[in-house]
């Protein structure tokens, strides 16, 4: 996938996907008005930045096995792009946000945020200086550490604020709502001019969550409640339509919406507001990629009223099945590939797409399935309704608290487990890949598979 820069705008809501060949080679062509970001992400995690100057041809190298994975403009400004992709490509806000949550002094916090930045800026000025980089990408660049910064402080200030109470209801209220409103306050246009930045988005997104949190604080349970009811959504968009006007709405609607969508949660809301989106904007440049997601969306909820194929077997024992070894005993003398997953992860549920691939390679390698749910009770029926929707032929069971402290003991030494994650039983039982590969891995996994019949 690949971002297009519309109007020099960079956004994961204006991501394309390109066509990869046998060999997997793939081209793509994009017209710019002025040179901008282009993110490239694979399905698989791997992130890259490409800093694109209109007419420039470049040619991308990217790798990935289990142990590494690497992303390389190779043919122009080689070590420009080096640079970017290591300082551009942070993912995890809120891990990087944690590191400074006990820190009580906010000019601290603030003085250490503009060290690293201007640390950061000053090794593109020196490649300025040597005339790797222009001025042009200069100041892109230093927009996006400027657009990064802010989301920082104001994620740090989020996390200071966990409750639904006013600032002065709280030690460090008052010094925490001034931190956070200083994220906000260079200038009445700051948010277009920073949506050259990925970052501009999440920008905006702490923008109305601070004002949220300053004029009308919403407690906890109020949240479950719209969640409960399908308007959580509805009453986020209504939120942005209070604080947001013009291109700055437009912008933060369509790529909330893309991020709702890429949760592939189903929810029958995100219709009706997408179609809300279109009736505001009919003209919009935004959102003509997001149309499959939402057919998606009409999709399950037709397919979730079908009966279940009869070649979905759930295991429902007259006593709950505590142990792996009592999982396991069931399907002695059969080979078994195992699908840890819960219906709350995005990730797990992108691999069901690779579901008819799979199937066909478990069959030809004399292997059956087992699906492991580690959803909890009160997910059971979207647990069942994603299974007729991805056809998941095959074994289901849905974790009790024992089961799930054994597959953590299991996954290894780490703190949890990470999902989705698959296993290999042989015909005896016993777990003989402890780490499989996943569907998107085919060709790694058929081998996997193979080496267990030559055991």
């Amino acid at each position: 996938y690949y971002t297009i820069p519309i109007d020099n705008i960079c956004s994961y809501a204006l991501a394309e996907s390109a066509k990869v060949d046998s060999l997997g080679r793939f081209s793509i062509d994009v017209y710019l008005e002025k040179s901008s970001f282009i993110h490239l992400y694979t399905f698989d995690g791997i992130h890259g930045v490409l800093l694109a100057e209109n007419g420039k041809d470049y040619r991308i190298d990217i790798s990935s096995n289990k142990r590494n994975s690497t992303f390389k403009v190779v043919n122009l400004n080689p070590e420009l792009h080096e640079l970017i992709n290591s300082i551009l490509t942070a993912d995890n806000m809120q891990d990087i946000a944690l590191e400074f949550v006990d820190i009580p002094e906010m000019g601290k916090i603030k003085e250490t945020l503009d060290h690293v930045k201007n640390k950061e800026l000053r090794k593109f000025e020196e490649l300025k200086e040597q005339n790797l980089l222009s001025e042009d990408m200069y100041k892109l660049i230093k927009l996006d550490r400027e657009c990064f910064y802010k989301v920082l402080q104001a994620t740090i200030a989020s996390l200071k604020h966990p409750g639904d109470y006013k600032p002065s209801e709280k030690k460090y209220g008052v010094q925490n709502f001034e931190f956070w409103e200083q994220a906000f306050s260079d200038s009445s246009d700051m948010f277009s001019v920073y949506k050259v930045s990925p970052w501009c988005y999440d920008l905006i997104d702490n923008y109305l969550l601070f004002k949220q949190a300053l004029n009308e604080p919403i407690p906890k349970d109020d949240i479950d409640r719209l969640y409960s009811e399908g308007k959580y959504h509805t009453y986020k968009v209504e939120q942005a339509k209070k604080y947001l006007k013009g291109s700055n709405l437009e912008f933060y609607y369509i790529c909330y919406l893309n991020f709702a969508l890429t949760q592939k949660k189903y929810e029958y809301e995100l219709i009706e507001l997408f179609e809300d989106f279109i009736d505001l904007y009919p003209d919009s440049r935004f959102g003509k990629n997001l149309q499959n997601e939402i057919s998606n969306i009409e999709e399950y909820h037709i397919a979730i009223n079908d009966n279940f194929s009869s070649d979905v077997i759930f295991i429902e024992e007259t006593e709950p099945i505590d142990s792996l070894n009592d999982l396991f005993t069931l399907f002695k003398g059969r080979n078994v590939y195992v699908d840890v997953w819960a219906t709350w992860c995005a990730p797990c549920i992108k691999e069901f797409t690779h579901n008819f691939e799979l199937m066909s390679a478990l069959k030809e390698k004399g292997f059956e399935v087992l699906y492991i749910s580690v959803d909890n009770e009160s997910r059971e029926v979207k647990w069942k309704e994603l299974i007729k929707f991805y056809k998941l032929d095959g074994h289901h069971i849905r974790v009790s608290k024992e089961l799930n402290r054994e597959l953590t003991t299991l996954y290894g030494p780490y703190n949890g487990k990470e999902i989705p994650w698959y296993f290999i039983l042989n015909e005896k039982g016993e777990v003989v890949n402890r780490h499989a590969s996943a569907p998107s891995d085919l060709r790694n996994l058929k081998a996997e598979l193979s080496g267990v019949n030559e055991r």
